[in-house]
């Protein structure tokens, strides 16, 4: 069957160990594909991505695959929106996966029921920067701009999308701690993001787009990033989001 899925992009807020982040995120595209569940086979195919976004896709679909005793394989071919970034690519294909094996099953999966499974299903162990990829996973599903820090607290601010250019990606592993910063600095560097992704949030309800809101912010974000993991501090309409775990992504808003 085709499907059309939005594709999410994290504007503000940052993993950081020990902590649990709010992020905003927003839809900045949609990625169009063919894909198909079937029974009687195992494994999942997929074409029109990068190798590593299968790679990432493939240790997911194993995962889902076995949690969930399926007996059967999906192919997956992405025809539009191929450019994203993989966190991005990654995060809206998944939720297409969920949707397609729930439509075989004549079952429909709500965005909690679809971050949930999701995550339970991520190829990886990295709890610090999970929050990142269920916001991005959340904003896909609702296809809304999003405030979202864990299941209870999300929230949707407005149905508004960005554009935005993907200029670098940079690994950067689980970033500098308490243990390196001091207590003191690193909670307030924390709190700084958080606060930041509140403010951005506020605006946005207040008729604010949310690249104006993200671009308000963007010198937290990009100071945070700096002082956790070391990044270069980039031009004024660019800003460091989390990527796939351990990767930070610089983005542009157009």
């Amino acid at each position: 069957m085709r499907l059309s899925v939005t594709i999410p992009q994290v504007l503000l807020g940052l993993p950081a160990r020990n902590v649990e982040n709010p992020y905003l995120a927003s839809p900045s595209g949609r990625a169009r594909l063919e894909i198909s569940y079937r029974e009687g086979c195992a494994g999942l195919t997929v074409s029109g991505v990068a190798p590593e976004v299968v790679s990432k896709l493939t240790g997911f679909w194993s995962r889902l695959a076995s949690g969930m005793g399926l007996s059967g394989c999906t192919s997956l071919a992405v025809t539009g929106g191929e450019a994203a970034a993989a966190s991005s690519l990654y995060a809206a294909l998944t939720v297409a996966i969920l949707h397609a094996v729930a439509r075989s099953h004549s079952d429909v999966l709500d965005e909690y029921e679809i971050v949930e499974m999701g995550r339970m299903s991520d190829p990886w162990e990295a709890p610090w920067w999970q929050g990142a990829i269920d916001a991005m996973r959340y904003c896909s599903a609702t296809g809304k701009t999003v405030a979202y820090r864990n299941d209870e607290e999300a929230v949707e601010l407005s149905e508004a999308s960005v554009t935005v250019s993907r200029d670098a990606a940079e690994a950067v592993g689980e970033g500098e701690g308490a243990e390196r910063l001091g207590e003191g600095v690193y909670n307030a560097v924390v709190h700084a993001i958080g606060q930041a992704v509140l403010e951005a949030s506020e605006e946005i309800r207040g008729g604010a787009s949310p690249s104006e809101a993200g671009l308000r912010m963007s010198r937290v974000q990009n100071g945070v990033a700096h002082i956790i993991y070391g990044v270069r501090t980039p031009g004024q309409s660019c800003v460091w989001v989390p990527g796939l775990p351990g990767i930070l992504e610089l983005v542009c808003l157009r």
